[in-house]
């Protein structure tokens, strides 16, 4: 799969995790960000586009509570398709 249309018309999920940020707790106090959320893929498609590279994806997300750059993504392919991302 090489764009966001490709991996939506075969039925491919997307989660995203965060594990760089920090979070802050008020007080000179601060946790490792641990954010993680299942991605709508109608709605990357309609930020994003159906021709957008799915190998360009992570470093386009940013994390929602720590504000990072550069989510690790997991994508969830069917069985029995193509499990090729990117080139």
């Amino acid at each position: 799969m090489e764009t966001l249309g490709e991996a939506w018309e075969a039925g491919w999920a997307v989660s995203a995790v965060c594990h760089g940020g920090m979070i802050d707790l008020g007080h000179k106090s601060h946790k490792k960000c641990d954010w993680k959320h299942e991605l709508d893929m109608p709605t990357l498609l309609a930020a994003k586009g159906r021709k957008f590279p799915v190998c360009d994806l992570a470093m386009k997300v940013r994390c929602p509570r720590c504000g990072i750059l550069g989510l690790r993504l997991m994508f969830c392919v069917p069985s029995g398709h193509d499990r090729k991302v990117g080139r």
